[in-house]
Parts: C-alpha cells; structure tokens; sequence
C-alpha cells in the first residue's frame, strides 16, 4: 500500500502524466459543453497547487469566453479534510479577459450557449455557492459586456454605455472573499484600478465589501479617479434588482456618510450623460441619503 502511494505520488509529479490527466479531465468536462478548454501547460504540485499557462475556454463559433496568461490556485486540504469546505488561499490571475455577450432578446448570453444552461433556471437552488479565497490577485485583465439590444439614451461620447462596457487595465487585490447561498459575497478590497473605454479611470479603490440581492455596501471606502476623491465610513448603494444598475441615476438609491470628500459632478457624468460637462464641485462631509 505504501508502495503504490509512493509510485503514484512520484508519478504524478512527471510532467507529461500531469498533462494526460489534466487532458483526461477536460476531455471529461467538454463532453458536457459546446466549447473547448485550452492551455499549453498544466503543474501540480503536492496535491494542492495548480498552475496553468495560456488557459482558455473559447466557444464552438471560435468565440473566446475567458482566458489567462497565467492561472495559478493554491488550495487548502485542511478546510477540505476538517470542514469539508473547498477554500483557496491563494488564487492569481495574468493578462487575460472575461467577455460576456448577451445574444437573444432572452438575455441568454455566450456564457448559456457554451456551458448548455438550461432554458429554465432551477430557482430552488441558492443563488450564490459557498465559496472562500483568502486572497485573489488579478494583473491586467479585461472585461467586455455587450447587451443585444442596443437602447438609444446610452452610448453619448465620455459616458458609460451600459449596454457596451469595455474595461481594461484591471488590477486588483483583495482578500477574505467569502460567497454563500442567499447571502451573497463578502471581501476585504485592498486595491483595485481600471479603465473603462467610456470615460472612467479608476485609479484606486480600496474598502470593505459586500453584495446581495438588495444592495451593494462599500465600508471604509478611499476612492480615487480623475476628477474626485471619494472617502466614507459607509456607502451603500440600493436597489430593487441587477437590473436597476442600466438606470443609475433615476433607480439606484444611495447612503452615504461622506468624511473629507470631494467631489465633482463630472464624476457622475461619466455614469449619467444628463450630468456631463457640469464642473460643479462639492466638499461633503457627513450623510447623504437619497436617489443618485
């Protein structure tokens, strides 16, 4: 016994089994998509760290949904073993992007298409699944969003348009990443900054984090972009649904208790096109409870 564990450890460790496992393994998963799972290499080590090099997952248009330079996950047996929870202590992530193309007027999107989501949703599941990471790192990563209908009040030059966000230059940290079922997700962001071709440069961000279905809640919050410096104890932005956040100004209510903030209306012009061009400036100290 002792010996077969020892034979297959070393085995595992040779580069070109780990490669016919890893291939073994996707093969398995693709049968059950209409994609392909692609990367030039593949490392194991000691049963819990996985790095994988040019990854991605591109669908059967030749359509890429998500890709890296560089995928590496640390992972924690102890969680699993004591508490039979998959945790990650660390997750890196390089050079890659995410595209999320919705593609019929149903909202299904190349995410559905590629991974065969059913047409109807089970909803007795929860809407998040239990995950924690105790730190993830993304370095110069892309985010695409394009919506299928196209709506004539978005799209004005120097605005976000919500129905065809492009970032790029996305660089975060943050840590104690904790999802569960119905509750959400909750972080610790230590740094995050970005471009979206609209307008917005994102030079810093940093805050206690959570989401649900009900409302997104900054904590601590230092925000730094080109036109205002955002600092509060608290910023809670609410909503009735995801779908609200396509009419920022009129449905999203905010709450907030501003320390040493200024702020300049240009900032919210880049969400808003009703607000461009105002260089009203305001310094707030104090909350500030309303409709955006």
């Amino acid at each position: 016994m002792v010996l077969t564990f020892t034979v297959a450890y070393i085995a595992i460790h040779i580069p070109p089994v780990q490669q016919f496992i890893a291939r073994k393994a996707v093969d398995k998963v693709e049968e059950n998509m209409d994609g392909t799972i692609n990367f030039d290499k593949l490392y194991l080590a000691l049963f819990n760290r996985v790095a994988i090099e040019n990854f991605s997952i591109v669908g059967l248009q030749n359509d890429t949904l998500v890709s890296a330079q560089k995928l590496s996950i640390h992972l924690s047996l102890k969680d699993l073993f004591l508490k039979g929870e998959m945790t990650a202590k660390r997750v890196n992530i390089r050079n890659g992007i995410f595209n999320f193309i919705e593609e019929d007027s149903n909202k299904r999107s190349n995410l559905d298409r590629i991974f065969r989501t059913p047409l109807v949703k089970d909803t007795t599941k929860g809407e998040w699944p239990s995950i924690n990471i105790k730190e993830l790192r993304i370095q110069d990563y892309r985010f695409n969003f394009q919506a299928f209908l196209k709506r004539p009040q978005f799209g004005a030059p120097g605005c976000m348009n919500y129905d065809d966000i492009g970032v790029s230059e996305i660089n975060l940290r943050i840590s104690d990443i904790q999802t569960r079922p119905k509750k959400g997700v909750t972080a610790i962001i230590h740094s995050l900054s970005a471009k979206e071709k609209g307008g917005l440069d994102l030079k810093n961000l940093s805050a206690e984090f959570s989401l649900d279905k009900d409302a997104t809640t900054f904590t601590n919050l230092t925000l730094q972009e080109n036109y205002s410096e955002v600092k509060a104890k608290k910023l809670i932005f609410s909503y009735d649904s995801g779908k609200d956040l396509k009419y920022y100004v009129q449905k999203i209510k905010m709450d907030a208790d501003f320390v040493n903030t200024y702020l300049n209306f240009n900032t919210i012009g880049l969400f808003s096109p009703n607000m461009q061009n105002n260089n009203l400036s305001l310094y707030l100290n104090g909350r500030v409870y309303g409709p955006v």
